[in-house]
C-alpha cells in the first residue's frame, strides 16, 4: 500500500512538472514573440501596397456595362468601395453595392457565337464565318465596345476593395465581357482588310494584359492577364499567318514582345495579396470579438494554451516570404519552376502553438500549379516574339530550322521543349501546366517551305 502512495505521489509530481514545462515553453514561445526572420517576413507582407504612376483600370472593369457616363466610373466605384469598407461584417448576398441600383446595359448573349471567346480558340475564323454576324452585334453594343478599347488607356490594373473581396472585379457576370468585344472587333478589322490597324490593335491589347499583369496583387488577376495574353497572342499569329513577311509590323507590336521581365513570372505580389485576403477570412475565427460571450468558460480560457494566432500569421509570412526571394526570381525567369521545400517548425515551437501548427501545416494550398501557368504564358510570348523574329529573318539564306535553331536567347524558354511542326505549318512550346493541352502553338505563314 505504502509503495502504491509512493507511486501514485510521483506520477503526480511527474504529471505536474510536465504541465510546468509545458506552460514555461508557452510562455517562452508568446514572450519571446517573432524570430528575427518570421519579423523579416511580416515586414515583407505589410508594406503597403504603392499604386503606379497612371490610371486604374479598375473601376471601369467594375462599373464596365452599367448605363451610366464614363466619365462617373471613379466616384461611383469610390462608392461602392467605401460602403464595403463600411460594412466589412457582411458577406455573400449580404452586401448590397450602391451600383446594384444603376441602371444595366443591354449586354451580349453570353453563348453568342458572333462574338469570339476570351480564350486561344481561334478568333479570326470565328469571325470569317459570319462577319456580317459579328458586324451587328458589334454595332448593336457600340457604347460597349468604346469602354472594352478605352481599356487600353489605362496602365494597371488593382482592386480597390478591401482583401476580402479582392476576387469582385473576376467574378463579375460581365468580366469576359469587354476582351470578348475588343478581340472580335480587331478580327473583323482583319477580315475586312485593315489588316495594319487590327494589327497594332491586337499589339495594344497584349501590352495593356502584360501590364495589367505585371506585379499584381491579386492572384485570380495574375491568372486572369496570362489568359488574355494568350488570347491576343493566338489572333496575332493567325493575323501573322496570312500576311506578306515582307510587310513591316507596327511599332505597338515592337513593344508588345519585349522580352519577359521578372514581375511577369514572379507569385511575390500575388502572393502578399493573397497572405491579406487569407487574413480578412481568417480574422473573424481567430479573434474573441463580439463572440467570446457566447463561448464557454474553458473555450475562453484554454484556447491561448493550444492557439496563438500571432505565430500563425508570423509561420504563414514566412511561407509567403518564399515566393519573393531572390533565387526564386531567377529560376522563373530562366523558366525553372522554383523549389520552395515546406515550412519547418520548431518542434517545441509547434507544441506552444499545437492547433495552430496543424492548421498551418494542412491548410497551405499548392500554388505551384499556378506558377506552372505563368510561365507558360512567358514562353508563349517568347514562342511569339520568335515567330516574329523568324518573320523578319525569312529570305536570309538559311532554312527555316536553321533559322530557329539559331534564335537568340531572350526567345528561349529554358530547357522545355519546342520546336516545328512535323508539317511545317506551326512552331510549339510545351506546357508545364497541361490540364488545358500539352502544346501551345502558333501557325507559320501559310507559304513557309520547310523540310525536316
Amino acid at each position: 500500500m505504502k509503495w502504491t502512495r509512493q507511486f501514485i505521489k510521483w506520477l503526480l509530481l511527474l504529471l505536474l512538472g510536465v504541465i510546468i514545462l509545458f506552460l514555461l515553453n508557452i510562455a517562452w514561445h508568446r514572450l519571446r514573440g517573432p524570430t528575427a526572420d518570421e519579423q523579416a517576413a511580416l515586414e515583407l507582407v505589410e508594406v503597403p501596397y504603392v499604386a503606379p504612376q497612371g490610371r486604374n483600370a479598375f473601376a471601369t472593369l467594375w462599373l464596365f456595362a452599367k448605363d451610366v457616363p464614363d466619365t462617373d466610373f471613379e466616384r461611383l466605384a469610390a462608392r461602392d468601395v467605401e460602403y464595403v469598407r463600411s460594412n466589412l461584417s457582411l458577406t455573400g448576398e449580404e452586401l448590397q453595392f450602391p451600383s446594384n441600383e444603376l441602371p444595366d446595359l443591354d449586354v451580349p448573349d453570353a453563348r453568342s457565337t458572333a462574338l469570339c471567346e476570351d480564350t486561344p480558340e481561334s478568333c479570326l475564323a470565328t469571325v470569317r464565318e459570319n462577319p456580317e454576324s459579328t458586324r451587328e452585334a458589334l454595332a448593336r453594343h457600340d457604347r460597349l465596345l468604346q469602354r472594352a478599347v478605352a481599356i487600353e488607356d489605362h496602365e494597371y490594373l488593382h482592386n480597390d476593395f478591401p482583401p476580402v473581396l479582392s476576387m469582385a472585379v473576376t467574378t463579375t457576370v460581365h468580366s469576359r465581357l469587354p476582351q470578348r468585344l475588343r478581340t472580335s472587333q480587331l478580327a473583323l478589322m482583319f477580315v475586312d482588310g485593315m489588316h495594319e490597324q487590327a494589327l497594332a490593335g491586337v499589339c495594344r491589347n497584349l501590352s495593356t494584359w502584360r501590364r495589367f499583369g505585371r506585379d499584381n496583387r491579386s492572384l485570380v488577376q495574375t491568372m486572369l492577364a496570362a489568359s488574355r495574353r494568350d488570347a491576343d497572342i493566338a489572333l496575332l499569329a493567325d493575323m501573322l499567318a496570312e500576311m506578306d513577311a515582307a510587310k513591316p509590323l507596327p511599332a505597338d507590336c515592337d513593344a508588345a514582345l519585349v522580352p519577359v521581365v521578372a514581375g511577369e513570372v514572379s507569385l511575390c505580389s500575388a502572393m502578399i495579396g493573397e497572405f491579406a485576403y487569407i487574413d480578412d477570412l481568417l480574422d473573424p475565427l481567430v479573434s474573441t470579438g463580439k463572440d467570446s460571450a457566447q463561448k464557454g468558460w474553458l473555450e475562453r480560457n484554454t484556447q491561448p494554451l493550444v492557439f496563438d494566432a500571432s505565430r500563425v500569421r508570423a509561420w504563414r509570412a514566412r511561407e509567403t516570404e518564399a515566393y519573393c526571394k531572390a533565387e526564386d526570381a531567377t529560376q522563373a525567369l530562366e523558366d525553372r519552376l522554383p523549389v520552395r521545400p515546406p515550412l519547418e517548425i520548431d518542434w517545441f515551437d509547434c507544441q506552444a502553438n499545437k492547433v495552430g501548427c496543424i492548421l498551418t501545416r494542412i491548410g497551405a494550398p499548392e500554388f505551384n500549379e499556378y506558377h506552372e501557368r505563368l510561365l507558360d504564358s512567358a514562353a508563349h510570348l517568347r514562342l511569339a516574339a520568335t515567330l516574329v523574329w523568324l518573320r523578319e529573318t525569312e529570305g536570309n539564306g538559311q532554312s527555316l530550322q536553321q533559322r530557329f535553331d539559331a534564335r537568340p536567347d531572350h526567345l528561349r524558354t529554358g530547357s522545355r521543349p519546342t520546336g516545328i511542326s512535323e508539317d511545317g505549318r506551326s512552331i510549339w512550346v510545351e506546357n508545364l501546366y497541361t490540364r488545358r493541352s500539352a502544346r501551345f502553338s502558333l501557325p507559320l505563314a501559310t507559304k513557309t517551305e520547310y523540310t525536316p
